[in-house]
């Protein structure tokens, strides 16, 4: 691509590109959510179903479920859309 240096290039969504080794914000709780937690919410947010976040992250979707319960309880949200607005407003989602 023209006029383009020291970039990544990827035909991945960004959502599923994974960064590792970065201070990620605490959520209310004080708690963190790890790189594959981050990701599952990114792809929700995103609209992905739990059949779709699997196969994105080549994990079964009883993970993308357990997932989703830890994020719960990190993020003192009850359901899915109330876990993507909390990780919004903490800044854990751009």
């Amino acid at each position: 691509v023209s006029g383009i240096s020291g970039g990544v290039y990827s035909d991945r969504p960004v959502a599923a590109l994974f960064v590792r080794g970065l201070q990620r914000p605490k959520t209310g709780n004080g708690k963190s959510l790890s790189d594959v937690e981050l990701n599952v919410l990114r792809l929700a947010a995103e609209g992905a179903a739990n059949h779709q976040i699997a196969a994105e992250l080549c994990v079964s979707t009883a993970s993308v479920k357990a997932h989703f319960a830890r994020i719960a309880r990190k993020l003192g949200a009850s359901d899915r859309a109330h876990m993507v607005a909390v990780a919004f407003r903490a800044a854990l989602l751009h």
